[in-house]
């Protein structure tokens, strides 16, 4: 079974969030920067804009494939601060819970003041 995208639909339901949401915002959850995805040009556009602005990104990247690469993914894997976890049946798991642990840590957990409480 073949399937594509509907880029106009895409852009249209999709791409409003990244044009005003991520303002001020530390962390952006993108689901996947892959081939389907960068038939929209806009979509990489705000992709490259959100790094640029050092907004932290959370989220798959397309792999290559039969030696096939996807120039603008692989531009992303190379940008300072992108860290990059290849995952596989066998380390999926591990890398989750340690990508979720590190997640919670930074913007989860509240951070020590340095002040003790007086009783």
């Amino acid at each position: 079974v073949r399937y594509g995208v509907d880029v106009e639909a895409f852009e249209r339901i999709g791409l409003p969030f990244l044009e005003r949401g991520p303002r001020g915002r530390r962390l952006v959850v993108i689901d996947e920067i892959g081939r389907m995805e960068l038939k929209s040009d806009v979509f990489a556009g705000r992709v490259q804009e959100l790094l640029a602005r050092g907004v932290r990104l959370v989220g798959a990247i397309t792999a290559p494939i039969y030696g096939h690469r996807v120039a603008f993914c692989d531009r992303v894997s190379a940008t300072r601060g992108v860290a990059v976890h290849k995952l596989t049946k066998s380390t999926r798991d591990g890398v989750t819970a340690e990508r979720r642990e590190s997640l919670v840590t930074r913007f989860v957990k509240p951070k020590p003041s340095g002040k003790r409480k007086r009783k």
